[in-house]
């Protein structure tokens, strides 16, 4: 089966940077209230939400029979599946639903307990069994932690309107922890045609709707250009040791080698570079990240830098190397577009990370570039330019 998913945007703001941004009235809820008996087909089948400041993607997932709808962040960092209880003792945002186990007639009780960490976030809970809708695809017995309790400390995320986050991580085929992966479900039951997903983020709202497909690849006319095939690695050090889409990087190069404004930066410690739908940034290492921002002219706000729009067309590329291919980023690419009740800016994607090399991260940003699929099966990833009409 190849399920086919619009993604769409919806504006919201962000506590990250309630100090900057402070107007309140420019929030928009993610998905209108959810009332019973509503069908997960309704409007988008899985609607994928990018927020006012360009950071993330929401997916609409359902559970049980009649479905009881969530707002799941798209990750692909996790594998677990972590669902809120009404047993749970937190009602305020996140998260904004709670699973009512009662209501379901396909729910099987389990009662393990177990925990998770989704969104850096410690949660416990118990498992329990019921179908999972995603898009028209219905997952029969799936397992998934019901969580009744959330240790919210230092939570980057806590004032996003979500409730959970749809699992796209790799998982160790071996490990025991597959239980509470639905990807492992459907890999494992043969129900994808591929054991691929593809992505294609739309850059603002003015750049159309998105893909996510399950099980096959985007559309070839949303892309130009031959297709990047590079391997997964294993490779762990102090700051990651899991499982994850994360390649081996190489070298950074911004503008023009003959100009005195030219960067090249060798990455002399063996270094990863993770992936992330969470968040929009390309964070790398603190020095190199500062010296990137000032050739843009940034002025920074706390972590945030922030340059002139108008300069785009005379800024540099970007250019990554990662497993020996290069991966060009133009300055409409790293530039993050933020609309602030009409009044436009940019924020640059580059963030200062650790303070030595070993560990790059690759947010929205850079995955919009391109269209991507990801290979559950070769643990491979595979990059085509995106068209973007914006």
């Amino acid at each position: 089966m190849r399920i086919s998913v619009p993604l769409a945007h919806v504006l919201q703001s962000s506590r990250g940077v309630s100090d900057i941004f402070k107007h309140q009235k420019t929030q928009i809820p993610l998905l209108a209230a959810l009332e019973d008996g509503a069908s997960p087909l309704d409007s988008h089948p899985i609607v994928v939400i990018g927020d006012a400041l360009n950071w993330c993607y929401t997916a609409r997932i359902a559970i049980g029979s009649p479905p009881q709808h969530f707002n799941a962040v798209v990750d692909v960092s996790t594998s677990d599946l972590t669902i809120p209880s009404l047993l749970s003792r937190r009602r305020s945002s996140p998260p904004l639903h709670f699973y009512n186990s009662s209501t379901s007639k396909s729910y099987t009780a389990n009662g393990t307990e177990v925990s998770s960490n989704p969104l850096g976030i410690k949660t416990s809970g118990f498992l329990s069994q019921d179908k999972l809708h995603l898009s028209d695809l219905i997952v029969h017995d799936i397992l998934f932690e019901e969580v009744t309790e959330y240790d919210f400390d230092d939570c980057v995320y806590c004032n996003w309107n979500y409730d959970t986050v749809l699992p796209l991580g790799l998982f160790n085929q071996s490990a025991s922890r597959n239980f509470m992966s639905p990807i492992a479900k459907l890999t494992s039951g043969q129900l994808l045609d591929e054991n691929v997903f593809s992505l294609r983020l739309s850059r603002n709202t003015h750049d159309g709707i998105g893909q996510l497909i399950l099980g096959g690849r985007v559309d070839k006319r949303f892309s130009d250009g031959p297709e990047y095939t590079i391997p997964v690695t294993d490779q762990t050090n102090e700051w990651v040791e899991k499982a994850n889409w994360k390649v081996a990087a190489d070298s950074i190069s911004f503008g023009d080698e003959s100009t005195e404004q030219y960067i090249h930066h060798t990455f002399q410690d063996p270094t990863v570079a993770v992936f992330h739908t969470v968040f929009s940034w390309v964070v790398f290492p603190h020095k190199l990240a500062k010296q990137l921002n000032k050739v843009l002219g940034a002025k920074h706000w706390g972590p945030y830098a922030f340059f002139d729009c108008a300069k785009r067309p005379e800024l540099p590329d970007l250019t990554i190397v990662l497993a020996g291919q290069k991966f060009l980023m133009t300055s409409y690419d790293y530039a993050i577009e933020q609309n602030e009740s009409g009044r436009v800016s940019c924020m640059s994607a580059f963030l200062q990370g650790v303070e030595q090399d070993g560990i790059i991260y690759l947010g929205s940003a850079f995955l919009k570039t391109w269209v991507t699929t990801w290979d559950w099966e070769h643990r491979t990833m595979g990059f085509t330019r995106a068209i973007h009409t914006v």
